[in-house]
């Protein structure tokens, strides 16, 4: 609310999207389908690499520790273990 005054949230945005969930884990699973697949084609680039969320806790279910923990290992690319490394010395 602004000044007692309900955000109308039906209005269309190009930087703001509203997306109602009611559980922790569906809200998880909606932003990553978004990062992963809905943002790169409407942004016409990998979304993820340029995303920012905001979480209003730490510690819990949706807080930071735990969303960092799962959205970098759902959208960091996989490292590739075998590959060779060139040292510059």
């Amino acid at each position: 609310m602004i000044d007692e005054e309900m955000i109308n949230l039906d209005k269309k945005s190009d930087d703001f999207l509203f997306i109602n969930r009611d559980d922790s884990e569906k809200i998880i699973a909606a932003i990553l389908t978004l990062v992963k697949d809905k943002l790169p084609p409407y942004l016409k680039m990998p979304s993820y690499r340029y995303t920012n969320y905001d979480t209003y806790e730490k510690k819990g279910v949706l807080g930071v520790e735990r969303l960092n923990t799962i959205f970098a290992g759902t959208l960091n690319p996989p490292v590739n273990k075998n590959r060779k490394r060139n040292l510059v010395i």
